[in-house]
């Protein structure tokens, strides 16, 4: 017999001594349940929520017996000791500790930005404006829940403050609310993608995540202006000099983008084959990577750590543009470059379900979008093995 045991498989964890189960874990990754047992069950947690993550109750028992609860419902928290209530909080209170921790202007509406580059970037571009004035917004403050969000105002709305703060998990059920005389406004909520996702399983062919943004936030095309991304000339002087050390041809290269957090990611195989093809027809690559790191081994290209606004300025030079989907692909949009996009499923995603690529095309197409050049934007399906017989179509 061992002394010591760890099991682990998809769902489950357990840790024995001598045989004795001290811990075990059981969870689901799509509903976000879980429950641990410590010391053969004296002792246990759980943590139930519906898919929406608006009705959550967190417990621990012990011998079989509720300690302490706490449940989240209505925006709403309730703790309970021993089965007692003995405390009541709204959960737009720790919206505003969190998010205006000190923040010592006064702001009389606060945009939390909660998505990825994608939808953020459709929302500052095309909705922003629109939306301010919807909300008649005087004093406005941006919030960044990511890094790269900053990169995204700086160049497209620098004339409005933003802070950054890291995201709150904790979704509340509403787009708008006010706390302390101050209006909050969430862009966007977890339901809005949830809406996507299960309309994109009912295979809605009139559904698109533009227009699904301009359903949320009640905008009609006639209110639609878009802002322009503006790069400083500091920021383009220290690209070209970033550059020049990796020896990239900046007159002669294309710009590949590998990397995706929804799409399912392409074989490194994929990648090499192209970027020697590429070389084969006499092109410079350049291949985007978030960490800086070589991961294509025997295909030669040049890579260097760039932020998302040092990331457009290079792709503006680009002959042409070859990503996988990701939110990235719409912030260079407006470099005006040829793109050649490719769209494969999503897959393993917290809280939601699959999709297949084909109807990830149909949701998330950048043609569904306004005051683009549509002519110089290619779009492939993936699916199953057939990324081989894309090179050609790709190369020509």
């Amino acid at each position: 017999m061992k002394i010591y045991e760890y099991i682990k498989s998809e769902n489950r964890r357990e840790s024995k001594i001598l045989g004795l189960t001290i811990y075990e874990q059981y969870s689901d990754y799509k509903t976000g349940n879980r429950t641990q047992n410590f010391l053969n069950g004296f002792i246990s947690t759980s943590k139930v929520s519906d898919n929406y993550e608006y009705h959550i109750e967190k417990e621990v028992k012990i011998a079989g017996k509720s300690f302490i609860k706490r449940v989240l419902n209505d925006n709403e928290y309730v703790w309970y000791f021993t089965g007692i209530p003995i405390k009541r909080l709204k959960l737009a209170y720790f919206y505003k500790k969190h998010y205006l921790k000190g923040v010592k202007e006064r702001y009389d509406d606060v945009y939390i930005l909660d998505a990825n580059s994608g939808e953020i970037y459709l929302f500052l571009v095309y909705f922003l404006n629109a939306y301010m004035k919807k909300n008649v917004s005087k004093k406005v403050l941006l919030v960044a829940t990511k890094k790269y969000h900053i990169d995204l105002i700086e160049t497209i709305c620098p004339e409005i403050p933003y802070i950054f703060r890291k995201k709150l998990r904790k979704n509340i059920n509403a787009d708008k609310f006010n706390y302390d005389g101050i209006n909050f406004y969430m862009v966007f909520q977890h339901s809005h993608f949830k809406r996507i996702d299960n309309e994109l399983h009912k295979k809605n062919e009139d559904l698109n995540y533009f227009k699904a943004i301009k359903e949320r936030l009640n905008i009609r095309d006639s209110e639609i202006e878009m802002r322009k991304v503006v790069i400083s000339e500091d920021i383009r002087k220290s690209v070209y000099e970033k550059v020049k050390q990796t020896g990239l041809n900046i007159n002669n290269f294309i710009f590949v983008s590998p990397e995706a957090n929804s799409c399912r990611n392409l074989p490194e195989n994929f990648w090499r084959n192209l970027i020697n093809k590429y070389k084969e027809l006499g092109y410079d690559i350049y291949v985007n990577l978030t960490d800086g790191k070589n991961i294509f081994s025997g295909g030669e290209y040049k890579s260097i750590d760039l932020s998302y606004k040092e990331a457009f300025v290079l792709a503006e030079l680009a002959k042409k543009i070859v990503a996988l989907r990701s939110g990235l692909v719409e912030f260079l949009l407006q470099t005006n470059v040829p793109m050649d996009i490719l769209y494969t499923e999503f897959s393993n995603r917290h809280l939601f379900d699959d999709i297949t690529s084909e109807y990830v095309l149909k949701g998330f197409s950048l043609k569904n979008l306004p005051y683009i050049n549509k002519d110089i934007i290619r779009e492939f399906v993936i699916s199953d093995n057939s990324y081989e017989e894309l090179l050609p179509q790709l190369c020509s």
